[in-house]
């Protein structure tokens, strides 16, 4: 592995944190593709790991970096309440997904994060509730700012990602990372873009500075809200 430097982690979800592991041990820089792990124990070696020897990785929370998300942080202030509509859809049932954590830190982790990065990294108190395959989860910061995420299975082909952002008395809206609009200003781009270009730019971009584009704490937060906790002895 000496010739190579970055190493793109884009495996089935259980092998993720191990590879990763294994190439920052290995003085690599990382993208993996999300979940980063599905494990609490795997999450705090990564941490540890981090903390202590260093190292450059991201995880690919593209939507954070889409100019929509530019867009609608224009109007973004504090309290807030964001209400992400996610119609993810009927997957097969032997999926390999099932077998490897499943849909909420599989793919709903995705829009954890989204609210995470508009809240400014700052840690919520979160309640999931699931449903089938998915669910809702509501994030609470101390500010009264709220989200909630509809991560919904049991749905029919509308739009994929519909996002309204209420706050400072304005209303914000986002569809499907096409079309932004407030009610005096809108936003287009010919296709659907939700920040993969612009990630993968800003990940190389960061590798000569060693700064990454997404802070590890945001990363590790995001996480530690979805992954199963251990059962109390």
């Amino acid at each position: 592995m000496e010739e190579i430097d970055v190493v793109f982690v884009v495996t089935t979800h259980a092998t993720h944190g191990k590879i990763t592991l294994e190439a920052l041990k290995a003085g690599k820089a990382v993208f993996v593709e999300k979940p980063l792990t599905l494990s609490l124990d795997e999450l705090r070696e990564i941490e540890d790991f981090l903390s202590e020897k260093g190292g450059y990785f991201t995880v690919g929370f593209n939507r954070r970096f889409s100019p929509h998300t530019a867009f609608l942080r224009k109007f973004l202030s504090r309290p807030f309440q964001l209400n992400y509509l996610v119609d993810a859809g009927k997957i097969e049932e032997k999926h390999w997904i099932y077998s490897e954590g499943g849909r909420i830190i599989g793919e709903a982790i995705h829009f954890v994060d989204y609210a995470l990065f508009l809240a400014g990294g700052e840690e919520p108190k979160a309640f999931i509730s699931e449903s089938g395959d998915g669910g809702i989860i509501t994030l609470r910061w101390p500010d009264n700012s709220i989200a909630s995420i509809t991560y919904g299975t049991f749905g029919g082909k509308l739009k994929k990602e519909e996002i309204t952002l209420m706050c400072g008395g304005k209303t914000v809206k986002v569809e499907d990372f096409k079309l932004s609009y407030s009610h005096k200003e809108k936003f287009r781009t010919r296709f659907m873009d939700k920040g993969q270009a612009n990630l993968i730019k800003a990940f190389f971009d960061g590798l000569k500075d060693g700064k990454p584009p997404i802070p590890y704490n945001e990363i590790f937060i995001s996480h530690r809200l979805l992954l199963p906790k251990p059962d109390p002895v």
